[in-house]
């Protein structure tokens, strides 16, 4: 099983006594994350290719051996290291620039508002009625209409009020899917697939 994230993403936004006392050393994280995927798609993937963009990344503590198809994302779990695929590798080494480039090539804020969903489930998970305010915050902001943390930015993703490198669904004839169409002085989304 792949993942968006790994533990040691989780690693900035969280000291790793608190992650343990958490997950409880079985893992919850991973799951969690499975279905912070979901909870992203439900907003946002009428419009955005989720299923490539949140790909997982391929754990792997050695350089060598490797076997993949271009854009496979892999995390050396030893070095710490993001390697990309650019050329269909057999039996390859992660160090072989002529296959693979060094680098993380997950948008940056997509990851850090990932990372805040599944730290905030996790806590809600263990402690539903104790979740401490920076996740509760982080997650759904600080107001009733939920308009800061990171369902706030997807609600403003989904309505197109913020851009991102995520990748645009298109149709057969390369037009943009769910994107705002204006009717007279209405705005609304435009769901069509």
């Amino acid at each position: 099983m792949t993942y968006f994230i790994t533990e040691d993403d989780l690693a900035p936004y969280i000291n790793t006594t608190d992650l343990s006392v958490l997950d409880q050393n079985l893992n919850y994280w991973q799951q969690i994350s499975l279905a912070v995927i979901e909870e992203i798609r439900s907003y946002v993937g009428h419009r955005y290719d989720i299923t490539t963009d949140l790909r997982g990344l391929n754990l792997t503590a050695v350089n060598t051996g490797i076997t993949c198809s271009v854009g496979a994302r892999y995390y050396n779990t030893a070095s710490k290291l993001h390697y990309i695929c650019i050329l269909d590798a057999t039996n390859q080494t992660l160090t072989n620039t002529t296959y693979f480039t060094q680098g993380d090539s997950r948008n940056q804020t997509v990851l850090m508002r990932f990372i805040d969903m599944v730290l905030y489930h996790l806590h809600a998970h263990i402690t539903p009625q104790n979740v401490p305010t920076i996740r509760h915050e982080r997650y759904d902001g600080n107001d009733p209409k939920q308009q800061g943390g990171a369902i706030g930015w997807l609600k403003m993703l989904q309505k197109g009020d913020v851009t991102t490198v995520l990748t645009v669904l298109v149709d057969d004839e390369g037009n943009e899917q769910g994107h705002r169409v204006t009717y007279g002085n209405v705005t609304r989304n435009d769901y069509r697939r």
